[in-house]
């Protein structure tokens, strides 16, 4: 499945820019590392792990947090037992596809 995902600034741009949203929109807030969904009434965050949206790795992290490297366009989770970030999605035929519409940046 491709979802795309909106990016923002904050809560207060994405309101602006999002006066009516969609049942299933999903959103990153870059103030706060977070990635959101739209239930029909309000915007719920998904998951507990900090997401970092940059060219370069995260100097802290904590286990099951997500980087997307902007620069090469891949999606690694940090692994607190090895202290390393591995690559998510790929391998056994399956494929992982995602995008980031960039808003407001």
């Amino acid at each position: 499945m491709d979802q795309t995902v909106m990016f923002f600034d904050d809560a207060t741009d994405r309101t602006a820019s999002i006066p009516v949203p969609l049942t299933g929109m999903v959103t990153y807030l870059d103030d706060i590392k977070e990635l959101s969904s739209w239930d029909s009434t309000q915007w719920v965050r998904i998951g507990n792990a900090k997401i970092n949206i940059q060219s370069a790795e995260p100097g802290t992290a904590a286990d099951g947090d997500l980087w997307w490297n902007s620069t090469v366009g891949l999606l690694r989770a940090y692994f607190g037992s090895t202290s390393t970030w591995v690559s998510v999605g790929g391998g056994g035929g399956g494929g992982f596809e995602s995008s980031f519409l960039l808003m407001g940046a």
